[in-house]
């Protein structure tokens, strides 16, 4: 009899560990269904009034200001808008190959600078520098050149990241694994010691298919306490704290666990920590069609998906039409736009949207 009794408590135990491990496993690996919750916000754009053409422009919030990037400047191709009125206020920066210069753009990073929201950091892939620049002295000063914080080395560098600390930068990077490849992954910068170290959760599947399967966004806040990798060549998205710790794995319906050799389908794009939300640009169909000339051209997502800070889906955003860039501000609850098909900058009030 107490052996059978045995038996029911070893097969209990048995049953108790299965639950739980599955449970464990629905809390780190996510399968939501991207299909539904949909809302048309395609009828709430509205466009921002000025006389200067920025629809191909990168966008970013820097304290009270709409911080433009003109990819196409000739010369100052930093431009700044009051983010509640929507009036141009100034522009700076300097084209060019000398110190403190940008000499393309298209070829920049915009890096809000969480700590100081009177500064932004710039990192410039033509000349593999990372900047800082003060608002104020730009918008003052025609002679002024920002802060160079650090030169990268032919080891790797990272183009996007939020602060940790004064010294300790977190964010995508890539470096070399040998002679002949690299590997993009979140990776943490010692500025004081110029060192670049992996760092915290990179997906073991990805992390192995290595090249352009490792291709993604980043983006990340301390104060939220959350990291987002996004994925364009897979259907993925990982969610973690700022200490590297895996919150979940957000699948798309695409996910197959393999590495890809045709880049045909792309995914996940550009994201952001918005209140309580994470949102991020979504395609899910053809990375390339065929334009009215009958001539190949890239696809840009025309959705936004919502998740909580934990990674839960929550409801898609139809657009309606192609991403270029977006940035969203928290003080006015306005998402901005530059939207492939028009020339004018655009935004949408998210007011009520999305609670």
């Amino acid at each position: 009899m107490k052996s059978i009794e045995k038996l029911k408590i070893y097969f209990s135990l048995i049953i108790f560990s299965c639950l739980f491990s599955c449970k464990n496993d629905t809390q780190f690996e996510k399968y939501p269904d991207f299909s539904k919750n949909k809302v048309d916000i395609s009828g709430k754009i509205k466009k921002l009034e000025t006389d200067l053409l920025l629809g191909q422009s990168k966008l970013k919030i820097v304290g009270n200001y709409l911080l433009v990037c003109d990819i196409f400047s000739l010369d100052e191709g930093f431009i700044f808008f009051d983010k509640k009125t929507l009036k141009y206020v100034g522009k700076g920066g300097k084209k060019g190959q000398g110190p403190g210069e940008i000499i393309r753009y298209k070829n920049v990073n915009l890096i809000p600078n969480e700590q100081d929201s009177g500064s932004f950091f710039v990192f410039d892939f033509s000349q593999v520098l990372l900047y800082k620049y003060n608002v104020d002295s730009l918008l003052s000063d025609k002679l002024y050149r920002p802060k160079r914080v650090l030169g990268f080395k032919n080891t790797g560098i990272v183009s996007n990241f939020f602060l940790l600390n004064d010294s300790i930068f977190v964010g995508l990077g890539s470096y070399a694994t040998s002679s002949s490849s690299f590997i993009t992954g979140v990776v943490k910068l010692d500025i004081a010691k110029k060192e670049i170290d992996e760092f915290g959760y990179n997906h073991p599947k990805v992390k192995e298919f290595g090249g352009n399967n490792t291709h993604s966004f980043f983006t990340g806040s301390k104060s939220k306490n959350r990291y987002v990798r996004a994925y364009l060549n897979q259907d993925l998205m990982t969610v973690c704290d700022v200490e590297g710790n895996l919150i979940c794995n957000v699948y798309g319906s695409k996910w197959d666990g393999r590495k890809q050799k045709r880049f045909k389908v792309d995914y996940f794009r550009k994201s952001q920590l918005y209140h309580n939300y994470i949102i991020v640009a979504y395609n899910g169909g053809a990375a390339d069609i065929l334009d009215e000339n009958k001539r190949p051209r890239g696809t840009y997502a025309k959705k936004f998906l919502v998740f909580d800070l934990d990674g839960n889906y929550l409801k898609t955003l139809d657009l309606g039409e192609e991403i270029r860039f977006f940035c969203l501000d928290e003080e006015t609850n306005r998402l901005f736009l530059a939207l492939r098909n028009r020339d004018e900058l655009s935004y949408v009030d998210l007011s009520g949207i999305l609670e």
